[in-house]
């Protein structure tokens, strides 16, 4: 049988079989050349769609059964109950009372009740030294009260606990901490900052003059991100400890990613397939 990334799949395994090829990234002859890069990418990508359909399918229907939806759809002037696909149910609707809420609610709620611990203790017995770890104590207890942690925590394990798996992305956010001393500098003088695309160079808008910064530029700040987990391809193997990739997806406006890249909006186009 043909291969999924390092292993080669035998009819043991569990998960649908691809008969798409995943070549690994060091395979491509020259990282630096995009197009490549980008073959490389939209052939991994397909490959996984193919390999986590089903696995996926099942985290949405765990998910429409924690909702207490045991049934998705219902033909009231016939009289019949509807899969996912549409077709005819040949089970018989019955009565849900749903406990598997309750039950989510309350083990989330013991594994969460209490936060990690975290003691920071000084390295002297001086008291500049000891003072210096009641501050960074504060620190800490703002930083987790600012990003809402504990709410973060508990919808990790809520997922966690509901689809088997979960994720929790620790990314760099521009637009968050405190406003960029150079940018305050500039306004304060009364100057504005142009915009500039990936090459450093101004972004021109229609009549050929240079677009302007409208809102502060900021110093930026971690984000803490939990998502469903099937926005998430793995790369297809095994052993979880042999992923040397994962692709995080988000479905994002046209119009939006266009002023994020503004130096490839003409190659910015809507995706019309829904199905894809």
């Amino acid at each position: 049988m043909p291969g999924i990334g390092p292993n080669h799949r035998s009819i043991f395994d569990d998960l649908e079989f691809s008969d798409k090829e995943v070549s690994p990234l060091w395979a491509v002859k020259d990282i630096n050349d995009e197009d490549l890069v980008e073959l490389w990418f939209d052939n991994t990508v397909l490959a996984c769609q193919d390999y986590y359909r089903d696995f996926f399918q099942i985290q949405m229907d765990n998910l429409l059964l924690y909702k207490g939806i045991h049934w998705l759809a219902a033909d009231r002037q016939a009289n019949r109950v509807l899969d996912r696909q549409g077709f005819p149910n040949t089970r018989n609707p019955r009565v849900v009372i749903n406990h598997l809420a309750d039950f989510v609610t309350q083990w989330v709620s013991r594994l969460s009740r209490y936060r990690p611990a975290v003691g920071i203790f000084p390295a002297r017995s001086a008291q500049e030294d000891a003072d210096d770890a009641r501050i960074a104590k504060n620190v800490l207890d703002y930083i987790w009260y600012e990003n809402r942690i504990d709410e973060v925590l508990q919808e990790w394990a809520r997922q966690m606990k509901i689809f088997g798996e979960a994720y929790m992305w620790i990314l760099w956010n521009p637009l968050k901490g405190d406003v960029h001393p150079d940018y305050l500098a500039a306004r304060q003088a009364g100057q504005q900052v142009p915009i500039l695309d990936s090459k450093g160079q101004p972004v021109k808008n229609i009549k050929g003059d240079p677009m302007m910064m409208e809102s502060a530029v900021h110093i930026g700040d971690i984000d803490y991100i939990v998502q469903s987990p099937w926005h998430v391809f793995d790369q297809p193997c095994r052993n979880r400890r042999d992923i040397d990739w994962s692709i995080r997806w988000e479905v994002v406006d046209v119009e939006l990613l266009k002023a994020q890249y503004p130096d490839k909006a003409e190659k910015i186009r809507p995706d019309l397939d829904i199905n894809s």
